[in-house]
């Protein structure tokens, strides 16, 4: 369990369920990034969840790299057990809820740290960004220096070719509204948001 917590999973995400996602937010991820992660592997492209809020879409993706968080697990006991002959287990995987993310970066802005967490996020090999969209931003996304690091996480990514998967309560176009056009585009076109409708709601019900 430390494990996942240290790849930014919180209580709630670690204890998902995928027999209690919703089948439409099952059918959305992609069957081929799902098998992949299912094995142990990263995913070569991302994908996007998107719906109303509180539906699912953090469990959904919690569950869906339980693949890659078990393998994680494995080896990070087999470390603990072996410290004096193996070195640390590469991380693999980052877990970024976006919000809270703009928020220590926002209070430790003169600090080294937020230096390591944007190259983590930069270059880790899967990253996970929950929750794009509900971020506080201080005047314009432009003028918010700590929220407009996303554009430097995605652009690198981007570039680099590497995966990743994300939720938001913010349709594409509601998104342009906040990030500009430029950033979502880079965003969706290797990592595409899938829009679920119709899903009930998982914490009010009517």
């Amino acid at each position: 369990m430390n494990a996942l917590r240290n790849a930014g999973l919180a209580n709630r995400e670690v204890r998902a369920e995928w027999s209690k996602v919703h089948p439409k937010l099952k059918a959305a991820i992609p069957r081929r990034s799902l098998l992949d992660m299912n094995n142990g592997a990263i995913p070569a492209k991302g994908f996007g969840l998107g719906s109303a809020t509180g539906t699912g879409k953090t469990m959904a993706l919690a569950s869906a790299v339980y693949g890659l968080m078990r393998e994680r697990r494995r080896l990070y006991a087999e470390w603990l057990a072996n410290q004096d002959i193996m070195t640390p287990p590469h991380m693999t995987l980052l877990w970024l809820n976006w919000p809270d993310t703009v928020a220590t970066i926002r209070a430790n802005a003169l600090s080294g740290m937020v230096e390591d967490l944007l190259t983590s996020a930069e270059s880790i090999p899967l990253l996970v960004l929950d929750d794009l969209g509900r971020e506080r931003i201080k005047g314009t996304y432009i003028e918010d220096w700590a929220a407009s690091q996303l554009d430097r996480i995605v652009n690198h990514r981007y570039r680099a070719e590497l995966p990743i998967l994300w939720t938001s309560n913010l349709r594409e176009e509601e998104l342009v509204a906040i990030y500009g056009a430029a950033m979502v585009g880079r965003l969706n076109e290797d990592n595409p948001m899938v829009w679920v409708d119709g899903l009930p709601s998982m914490r009010i019900k009517v």
